[in-house]
């Protein structure tokens, strides 16, 4: 019998995948995580989050959610959560071919509201997570997303000054 290597390497890069992102969200899921752990937890992401696999896209939308629903604390501050945020989006949504389906969007659009508070009030570049959250509402919305988006406010104040910021002549989008 003989054993196919790339079988083999597929499946035990498959495994530490998984136990990279179960680890993960253990760390964002802990009420009481260390700054170290944190810490950790972010460079992991940021090693994970650029790889263009199907199963890193679907891993980073569910630890989205985690992400977006955990406390802040003392080791895990506002801005790490953030940046947290902004990698797992950027896993799960930055490659088209493997946008994972959303059927809970109301952490995008929570996400995309304090992008678009960066953008327009405080003047930082967020474009990259602003074009993430548009493209995965755009292109990945199930019939669930679809229903809880007409639930949703676009004459928010907040919502119409960063679909301005999008649209102005000096942006990329």
């Amino acid at each position: 019998m003989r054993l196919n290597y790339s079988f083999l390497c597929s499946h035990e890069r498959s495994l530490q995948i998984t136990r990279i992102y179960e680890k993960l969200t253990e760390t964002f899921s802990n009420p009481t995580p260390t700054t170290e752990e944190i810490d950790r937890a972010l460079e992991a992401m940021e090693l994970t989050a650029p790889l263009s696999e199907n199963e890193i896209a679907q891993k980073s939308y569910q630890l989205f959610h985690v992400v977006m629903q955990a406390p802040a604390s003392p080791a895990y501050s506002q801005e790490k959560k953030w940046d947290a945020s902004r990698l797992t989006m950027y896993g799960a949504h930055k490659w088209d071919r493997f946008l994972p389906w959303v059927e809970e969007p109301q952490d995008i659009l929570v996400f995309l509201d304090h992008h678009f508070d960066l953008a327009t009030r405080r003047g930082q570049d967020q474009d990259e997570p602003i074009q993430n959250a548009l493209r995965v509402l755009a292109y990945a919305s199930s019939s669930t997303t679809t229903e809880t988006l007409k639930l949703f406010d676009p004459t928010e104040p907040s919502f119409v000054r960063g679909i301005c910021s999008v649209f102005q002549d000096d942006k990329p989008f």
